[in-house]
C-alpha cells in the first residue's frame, strides 16, 4: 500500500473517531518506513501516565488544549507521517475551515523566513482556490539546502499553508544564535531570562549528555543560552498565532514540561498545554511504563527505529578529526 494510501486509511479512521464512531484498535495501522523493531509490542501504541489511549481520546485531548506541542526525533520517518495525521486529525475535530481555528508554528522555520512566510500567506488569500506546489513553496520561503530536510518537512508544510492556515516560524535565525553564543540572552527573549536560573542546572545535565559526556560542562554554558532562547522563541510564536489552538512541531527535547516551551508558555500566562511526543521503542523495555520519557510529556506515541547508529561513537570520531 503506497504511503498516501495508508494515510488516507488511517485518516478516515481518525475522522470516524472525530464524528463519535469507535476506533478499530487502539494502535496505529502504519506500514512502518522505520525498519527496526517494527514488530515490537508498544509500536504504534499511545500511551499517557494512566494507561493506553485510542485515537478518539487524544484527538479529543489535542482539541480541548490550547496548546498541543508534538515532539519528534528528527530522523524518523515515521514522526513526520504522524505529525501530519494528528495535524490533520485536529483540524477536522475543530471544524475544518472554522477562521482562526488552528495555526501551527515549526521549529523547522527561523526567523530569517518570517518574510517569505508573509509573502506566500499574501500570495494565497490574493488568489482564493490556488495552491502553491513544493518546488514553488521551497524556494520562496528559501529552504537551505543543509540542515532539516524538505523531503523531510515538505508534505507538512505544503499540506499546512495551502489550507491557509497561519504557519509561524518558531526558531531563531543563524545569527541570532551567534549573538547568543558570544553576548548571552537579550531582553527580547524575556521567559528565557525569567526561567534561566530554574531551568540551567536540567537544561546544562541535558547538553552534557546530548554531548555524550565528551565535552567540559563549564565549556556548555553558552549552549544552555541557546536552549533556553530557542524555546522562548517557540513559545511566543505559539502565543502570537491569532488562533484559539496552536501546534508546535519540534524535537522533543524542546517540548519536554520540565524544561521546555511549556515552562516558557506558563511564564506567558497559559498553562492550557498538551505535550504529545514520538518515542522510538527499545528492546529491553516492553511496558510503557518502563520508559523514562512517560514522566516528560503528557503523552507517547510509540514507534519502530530509524536507525542504530552510534551517535556518541560518531561523535567522538568527529572530534577526534578536528584536533
Amino acid at each position: 500500500m503506497s504511503i498516501l494510501l495508508r494515510r488516507c486509511a488511517l485518516l478516515c479512521g481518525l475522522m470516524l473517531v472525530c464524528a463519535g464512531g469507535s476506533p478499530v484498535s487502539a494502535q496505529i495501522e502504519l506500514e512502518w518506513e522505520s525498519p527496526h523493531l517494527p514488530d515490537h509490542p508498544l509500536a504504534g501504541r499511545i500511551h499517557d501516565a494512566n494507561g493506553e489511549l485510542d485515537w478518539s481520546a487524544l484527538i479529543e485531548r489535542m482539541a480541548n488544549s490550547r496548546y498541543v506541542l508534538i515532539g519528534e526525533k528528527h530522523d524518523n520517518p515515521d514522526h513526520h507521517q504522524i505529525e501530519l495525521l494528528l495535524i490533520r486529525a485536529l483540524y477536522q475535530a475543530l471544524g475544518d475551515s472554522e477562521p482562526g481555528s488552528l495555526g501551527i508554528v515549526m521549529e523547522m522555520l527561523n526567523d530569517s523566513q518570517r518574510a517569505g512566510l508573509k509573502d506566500v500567506t499574501a500570495q494565497l488569500a490574493a488568489a482564493p482556490g490556488t495552491t502553491i506546489d513544493g518546488d514553488q513553496l521551497r524556494s520562496q520561503l528559501g529552504w537551505p539546502e543543509s540542515g532539516w530536510r524538505w523531503s523531510d518537512y515538505g508534505e507538512v508544510i505544503s499540506w499546512v499553508v495551502n489550507q491557509r492556515l497561519p504557519l509561524a516560524a518558531g526558531n531563531i535565525s543563524t545569527q541570532q544564535m551567534k549573538a547568543v553564543y558570544s553576548k548571552g540572552i537579550d531582553e527580547s527573549f524575556a521567559t528565557a531570562l525569567e526561567a534561566r536560573s530554574a531551568l540551567e542546572d536540567s537544561l546544562l545535565e541535558q547538553v552534557f549528555d546530548g554531548h555524550c559526556g565528551l565535552m567540559p560542562e563549564e565549556s556548555l554554558a553558552p549552549m544552555v543560552d541557546i536552549q533556553l532562547v530557542k524555546d522562548s522563541s517557540m513559545a511566543n510564536s505559539l502565543a502570537m498565532t491569532g488562533t484559539r489552538h496552536s501546534v508546535l512541531v519540534a524535537g522533543k527535547a524542546h517540548i519536554r514540561k520540565d524544561s521546555g516551551v511549556p515552562q516558557h508558555l506558563q511564564r506567558l500566562g497559559d498553562d492550557n498545554v498538551l505535550t504529545v511526543a514520538m518515542i522510538e521503542v527499545d528492546t529491553v523495555r516492553e511496558l510503557a511504563s518502563d520508559y523514562a520519557a512517560m514522566a516528560l510529556f503528557d503523552v507517547l506515541i510509540f514507534t519502530p527505529v530509524a536507525n542504530q547508529r552510534d551517535y556518541c561513537a560518531d561523535l567522538e570520531k568527529s572530534m577526534h578529526k578536528k584536533h
